[in-house]
């Protein structure tokens, strides 16, 4: 009996041990080579402006060579995502990227339902996780000339789960010089919601970081960390890096973070944009993406996301402590490809003393040149004049 006793014991020992062990247990913990995957609202979407978190991820596991993509868009909910015509056909689903990590913030744009509309929040957002475990990000989207919204999804199932983590939004601050009065207004709403998000994130297996309630009290001490008592400023994003690398890491990163591997992020999330949230997608990969579009943009595309992928292997360099050359070498992209205009007719450009002679003028006035494109060759192809008379 007491054998038995001891041996009950120590199983009871071995397993509080287990589980001390695995709470101990970072909330990120990637391996080399993992992509990690921000969607979401604003919050998410503006962190690719300042950096800051980024740059400590890197600079905390500068050996795992992690590969930083954000999708983020501001007004991203998990119901609505609104986006142009076949925007899943540009290559930027969830199926297409497919994250070891995602990093998905949500919660803020939800709250405006209010206290009624936590249970709805619940049950969308345990369907949405559902979707992330097989990598289906939906689009929502409106055509033109429509206000039907339509449901635009990745092409299937995916052949591999992420490590999904949900970030809460923060609280919002007043800004009594602008009578603004967010934190009022919101931040009891914003509570119910991340307490709605952490308990979802436990029955659904997933993680869960709480940007709320440390960023309560920051606000209200701080102040002046937001443009509008809900949007960061560059200080507040700062401040959030250092919040949520501890969240997800553990332990805070003691190190001064690297201005220049900020500075190489920030290249490299700028040509991603470039991709991501290309201008006009109508046009390239919507309802008129032919007869040109189709010809002259996969390849522009194409090279693009090798010049990203370049830039990658910068950041991973600086942050391991090599050196770089000053300029990116892109010579491993590809070339431009020559675009031939469909414009047939010769073009002749009138010289600026030929155009003096073809002015017929009333008596007594005269015409004389101010400046040409001879004189001032930055007035070549302009785009626009204006004359104040």
């Amino acid at each position: 009996m007491r054998n038995q006793f001891w041996l009950a014991g120590g199983l009871f020992v071995a397993l509080f041990v287990a589980a001390e062990c695995r709470s101990a247990e970072p909330l990120f913990n990637p391996k080399k080579g993992d992509k990690v995957v921000l969607i979401g609202n604003t919050l998410a979407e503006r962190m690719q402006y300042f950096n800051h978190f980024e740059t400590l991820l890197h600079q905390q596991a500068s050996d795992k060579e992690l590969v930083v993509r954000n999708l983020g868009w501001s007004g991203d909910t998990i119901n609505l995502r609104l986006r142009s015509k076949d925007f899943p056909d540009h290559g930027h689903t969830l199926l297409h990227h497919q994250p070891d990590t995602i990093l998905a913030f949500f919660g803020f744009n939800e709250s405006f339902a209010g206290p009624e509309g936590v249970e709805q929040f619940e049950a969308d957002l345990a369907k949405f996780l559902a979707d992330l475990k097989a990598l289906k990000y939906p689009v929502s989207t409106i055509e033109r000339g429509s206000t039907d919204a339509y449901e635009q999804d990745g092409p299937g199932e995916a052949g591999k789960t992420p490590h999904i983590i949900l970030i809460s939004p923060i609280a919002n601050e007043n800004l009594a010089d602008r009578n603004i009065r967010a934190a009022d207004l919101n931040n009891a709403n914003l509570e119910l919601y991340t307490k709605a998000m952490q308990k979802v994130a436990e029955a659904n297996g997933v993680g869960f970081v709480d940007l709320f309630t440390p960023t309560k009290p920051l606000l209200a001490k701080k102040g002046n960390l937001t443009t509008n008592g809900c949007h960061l400023t560059e200080e507040g994003y700062e401040h959030l890096a250092t919040i949520l690398h501890k969240a997800l890491i553990g332990s805070e990163y003691a190190a001064e973070p690297q201005s220049n591997l900020r500075d190489a992020i920030a290249e490299k999330n700028l040509q991603h944009f470039y991709d991501y949230r290309a201008v006009n997608g109508y046009y390239i990969y919507g309802g008129r993406k032919a007869p040109f579009g189709v010809v002259n943009f996969p390849a522009e595309f194409e090279k693009l996301r090798k010049m990203v992928t370049v830039r990658d292997q910068r950041v991973w360099d600086i942050a391991q402590g090599k050196s770089v050359s000053e300029t990116i070498d892109d010579s491993s992209t590809g070339d431009f490809v020559a675009v031939e205009t469909n414009f047939k007719n010769e073009v002749y450009i009138t010289p600026p003393e030929e155009a003096l002679k073809a002015f017929t003028l009333p008596e007594g006035f005269e015409i004389s040149l101010w400046a040409s494109e001879k004189d001032y060759p930055e007035l070549e192809n302009p785009v626009q004049f204006a004359f104040d008379a």
